[in-house]
């Protein structure tokens, strides 16, 4: 399949293009040599055959994928760090795609700040950070990413490799 680089995918996406340059996976991208294509087409696929017919068929699109399609090609580069453990995940298990709460071609990398963006699908949460005892959370205290492991892991989605309650007492 041929190639065609990310100035010609510019060309006709000019709503990505006004972003895209400052965000991460733009300036990564132009330096990823592990699998011979960079930028756009990393991600998407080769893109002459799209560039030349227009057909949107011809291209990776991600609004099209199932959720373990769409995380399998984020998971392509993310394999290390806290992504590693995703296929652990509540999330992967719900079939919740990264693109649920990443945004890609933009320059800030989540979709809302924590804990709006969680509290879209957690909304029982929500309600009970309005309980008299809660966790700190309302107060700006603390994040819902300061004790659960949204990319997985393998103590119950918990940021610990230790007991529980020894994550709640630091």
């Amino acid at each position: 399949k041929k190639t065609v680089g990310d100035q010609t995918c510019l060309e006709c996406h000019e709503d990505i293009s006004k972003h895209y340059s400052k965000n991460i996976h733009s300036r990564l991208q132009k330096k990823d040599v592990r699998k011979g294509v960079i930028g756009c087409e990393s991600c998407h696929g080769a893109g002459a055959a799209h560039a030349e017919e227009g057909d949107k068929a011809k291209i990776r699109s991600f609004k099209n994928l199932k959720a373990d399609q769409a995380s399998a090609a984020c998971l392509q580069c993310h394999k290390t760090m806290n992504s590693s453990d995703w296929n652990l995940s509540d999330h992967a298990a719900s079939e919740v795609a990264c693109t649920a709460c990443h945004q890609v071609h933009a320059a800030k990398p989540l979709k809302k700040e924590e804990p709006g963006l969680c509290y879209t699908c957690h909304t029982d949460i929500k309600v009970k950070s309005y309980y008299p005892s809660h966790h700190p959370i309302r107060e700006g205290k603390m994040k819902c990413s300061s004790c659960h492991a949204h990319h997985g892991s393998l103590v119950n989605n918990l940021q610990t490799n230790e007991r529980l309650n020894d994550l709640c007492f630091k």
